[in-house]
C-alpha cells in the first residue's frame, strides 16, 4: 500500500512550487482546493471581521489581525515539524512536544503515517492540493488534515447561515469546511488514483495554547455532497 502511494504514476505529473504556493499539473497551473471549497462559503473579509469582533470585545482590530497572523505562522511551524518527521525522519529539539504528541496520537488511532504534503489532483476539474498527512490503517488509506485551532471546532454556523448552491443543506460551519476539503481528497484518491480510502478520516488539531492541546476529529464520508459538487462543476468547468 505504501509503495502504491509513494510511487503512483500520477505523482510524476504534479509539481508544487512551495515558494509561490502554486500547483502545476503537466506544466499547467491548477488552483487549489481551499478556493474551491470557499466558493460555497461567504468570503472572509479580514478587516471587516476584525473591526466587528474588536468592537464587540473591546479589542484593537489591528491587534486581532496580528494575533491571526501569529496563528498562521504557528500553524506553518506545526505543519513543518510533522512533515520533517514523517518525510525525512528529522526532529528538532524545539518542536519535540509537537512531534511526540503527533506520534502518540497516531499510535493511539493505529495509523501509520507514510507521507506528508503529497500533491494530488483531478484534471477533470483542474484542481490540485497537498494532503497534510496520508497514513495507513487496516490496509486502507487514511487522510489526516492538520489544524492548529485554539477553540473547539464549530459545528454550526452563526445564525444557521447556509452554504451556497448546490450544498445549501449544509451550514457554513468550520467543521463542514474542513470536512468538505478532506472529502474532496478522499474522492480524488478513490476515483483518480484507484486507492482504497477509509470511510473514516480525520482532522488532527494541535495547539499548545488551547484548553485541549491535541485531538482527533472524525470526518465522515460526504458522498452525496461530492456528487452534488461535481455535477455542478461540470456545468461551469471548460472541457
Amino acid at each position: 500500500m505504501k509503495e502504491q502511494v509513494l510511487h503512483h504514476e500520477r505523482n510524476l505529473r504534479a509539481l508544487f512550487d512551495e515558494a509561490e504556493h502554486k500547483y502545476y499539473i503537466d506544466g499547467e497551473l491548477y488552483p487549489g482546493v481551499t478556493s474551491l471549497v470557499g466558493n460555497f462559503f461567504d468570503a472572509f473579509d479580514k478587516d471587516a471581521v476584525a473591526k466587528k469582533v474588536g468592537y464587540i470585545k473591546g479589542v484593537n482590530p489591528e491587534s486581532l489581525k496580528q494575533d491571526w497572523d501569529d496563528s498562521t505562522t504557528y500553524g506553518k511551524m506545526v505543519h513543518k515539524a510533522i512533515e520533517d518527521l514523517v518525510n525525512l525522519g528529522v526532529e528538532s529539539p524545539d518542536t519535540t512536544f509537537i512531534t511526540d504528541t503527533f506520534l502518540y496520537t497516531m499510535e493511539q488511532y493505529k495509523i501509520e503515517p507514510i507521507v506528508c504534503e503529497l500533491t494530488v489532483f483531478d484534471e477533470t476539474i483542474r484542481r490540485a492540493s497537498n494532503i497534510d498527512i496520508i497514513g495507513i490503517k487496516d490496509n486502507e488509506i487514511v487522510i489526516v488534515d492538520t489544524k492548529t485551532m485554539k477553540k473547539p471546532i464549530e459545528r454550526s454556523a452563526y445564525k444557521g447561515k447556509r452554504c451556497f448552491y448546490p450544498i445549501a443543506h449544509l451550514e457554513q460551519s468550520k467543521f463542514n469546511k474542513h470536512a468538505l476539503q478532506v472529502n474532496i481528497y478522499r474522492h480524488w484518491l478513490k476515483t483518480r488514483y484507484g486507492l482504497p480510502v477509509s470511510d473514516v478520516n480525520y482532522v488532527f488539531s494541535f495547539n499548545e495554547n488551547a484548553e485541549v492541546v491535541s485531538q482527533m476529529i472524525e470526518i465522515p464520508p460526504m458522498d452525496m455532497e461530492m456528487e452534488l459538487i461535481y455535477t455542478y462543476l461540470k456545468t461551469i468547468t471548460p472541457q
